[in-house]
C-alpha cells in the first residue's frame, strides 16, 4: 500500500513539474536570441566577438588590445586595464 503510494505522488509530482503550464499562448514572448547579452569582460581574459557585437566602456578609460585574422574571420578581444563589457548582439 505505502509503495503504491508513494509511486502515485511520485508520478504525480513529475508530471506536475513536466506538464506546468503548457497551455499558455507564447506568441507575445521575447525569445533570449532577441535580447542582447551583457558580459562582463576579465582582465587579460581574450574574447571572440562577432559582427554587431558591441564594447560599453564601464570606466572612463578602458584599454583593449584587439586582434583580427583575415584568414578566419575572428576578432579577439583582449581587455589590459579598465573596465568593459561585450554586448552580444
Amino acid at each position: 500500500m505505502k509503495k503504491r503510494l508513494l509511486k502515485t505522488l511520485l508520478i504525480g509530482s513529475l508530471l506536475a513539474l513536466v506538464g506546468c503550464d503548457s497551455s499558455t499562448d507564447d506568441t507575445n514572448a521575447v525569445s533570449n536570441k532577441e535580447l542582447p547579452t551583457n558580459i562582463r569582460m576579465d582582465r587579460n581574459k581574450p574574447y571572440t566577438v562577432e559582427k554587431g557585437d558591441e564594447i560599453e566602456k564601464l570606466s572612463s578609460n578602458p584599454n583593449l588590445k584587439i586582434e583580427s585574422d583575415l584568414n578566419s574571420g575572428k576578432t579577439i578581444v583582449t581587455l589590459l586595464s579598465g573596465e568593459a563589457a561585450i554586448i552580444k548582439k
